[in-house]
């Protein structure tokens, strides 16, 4: 009988001490700099509070255009025997305003900028004038989706030159790349809030 009350004297201790110890460590890390429990905050970007501790979240509007294509009777309506020139800036007349409204807007270009040489063509092989490049840039739009079943209309020369005219009117271009590029995606920020963008495609016929 007394070993045994003695065993749950021994416990008790053990339990007390082992107590002790751990409300030292806990004190210890809070007093001490570099021990103390990091505090991570979540992301602020998106979520802000006002003085009174009300939640303020930011918001970002997409619009998503597609698709966009070029058939022969409408790049030949286009065509201005004045200056010999296309110019397809009328074709988003109507639809301009609402795509300035948004944070960002991208379109599915179901077309190629082949160049000239190659002959402008619609269906099924799609070779539009640069220029519609320029009206979609003052249209208003962000990013334009390069791949789909019309990515290869004009072969990879085709590939290449539409990436290079969209570019050079200052849009972003995802789904198809040069091959120094690195990446496959693009990543936005618009108002704080960062977007990631890619782009596939389930076939690109041969051409």
């Amino acid at each position: 009988m007394a070993a045994k009350q003695q065993r749950q004297i021994h416990k008790r201790v053990s339990i007390f001490i082992f107590i002790l110890i751990l409300i030292f460590i806990l004190i210890r890390g809070l007093l001490i700099p570099g021990l103390a429990m990091p505090v991570f905050s979540g992301p602020d970007n998106a979520l802000e509070r006002t003085a009174a501790g009300i939640p303020v979240y930011a918001r970002v509007t997409i619009a998503a255009v597609g698709d966009v294509m070029v058939h022969s009777p409408q790049f030949k309506a286009q065509y201005q025997r004045e200056t010999g020139l296309y110019d397809f800036t009328n074709n988003f007349r109507f639809i301009k305003p609402y795509l300035l409204q948004p944070d960002l807007a991208l379109a599915n270009l179901e077309t190629t900028f082949g160049g000239e040489a190659l002959g402008y063509s619609g269906f099924p092989r799609f070779n539009t004038p640069d220029s519609l490049a320029d009206a979609l840039k003052d249209a208003g739009f962000d990013l334009i989706v390069t791949t789909n079943n019309h990515t290869l209309d004009t072969g990879m020369s085709g590939v290449f030159r539409t990436i290079d005219i969209l570019r050079e009117r200052g849009l972003q271009v995802i789904g198809t790349r040069k091959p120094e590029d690195e990446k496959s995606y693009i990543v936005k920020e618009s108002n704080g809030i960062k977007i990631g963008f890619s782009a596939y495609t389930f076939e690109t016929p041969r051409v």
